[in-house]
């Protein structure tokens, strides 16, 4: 799992059974004091499970400090529409640009 988690992109076809590689997590980078680097540890976000929130959550979006790259966005939208099954119109775009096959 420490292995998967470390692979930044899906392997290529032809390398998807010899490259772990995981859909339902997304490892989260260290960041300032929000998110710490821990030797042996990686910290992840579980995207197979919803949480709800109700009441105040302004707690919540004063805690959402950390920005992602617009490719780790793009990643992090692809694992979540494996689950989910949401897209965006610009998705298929970038699926072609990344080598996978229309079906």
């Amino acid at each position: 799992m420490y292995q998967a988690l470390l692979t930044e992109e899906p392997p290529p076809p032809e390398t998807v059974n010899d490259v772990p590689y995981v859909n339902n997590l997304f490892r989260l980078d260290p960041f300032q004091d929000h998110i710490r680097a821990e030797t042996g540890r990686l910290k992840v976000a579980e995207l197979s499970n919803v949480q709800t929130f109700t009441g105040d959550t302004g707690w919540l979006r004063a805690a959402r400090v950390a920005r992602m790259t617009p490719r780790a966005r793009q990643l992090l939208r692809f694992k979540l529409n494996v689950l989910w099954g949401r897209v965006e119109p610009t998705d298929a775009d970038a699926l072609k640009a990344a080598g996978f096959e229309d079906r």
